[in-house]
């Protein structure tokens, strides 16, 4: 059945879909820290915690995306997390001024993009 929609060259195009989709995903996580040593001066401590804060609340919305998908269909759950995420990178990440929003952002952009 899924036959008809198999093309040559469809396999390398959706590995090419999958790498661009997992670097804008992990490209933010694993810069964030180098981001905020360099523009506000925070400690090691300070910068660690931005990759523990995201890990964190990507392995809690992982669990609830989970549980979501269970009750809706997956297109929902995809518009559900991309919504909120686009919103979070427009607004929590342009307007972050102090290393507290910084850490806001890490928790909701986990939430809704890496989880």
């Amino acid at each position: 059945m899924l036959d008809q929609y198999w093309t040559p060259g469809a396999e390398s195009r959706l590995a090419d879909t999958a790498k661009t989709s997992s670097t804008g995903c992990f490209l933010p996580g694993d810069y964030l820290h180098v981001y905020l040593l360099a523009a506000f001066g925070a400690s090691g401590f300070d910068s660690v915690l931005t990759m523990l804060l995201i890990s964190i609340a990507a392995t809690v919305w992982s669990d609830l995306l989970g549980s979501l998908s269970d009750r809706l269909h997956f297109r929902t759950c995809v518009v559900i997390s991309a919504l909120f995420g686009a919103t979070v990178v427009l607004l929590v990440w342009v307007l972050s001024s102090s290393l507290a929003v910084l850490y806001l952002f890490c928790v909701v952009y986990s939430l809704f993009i890496e989880g």
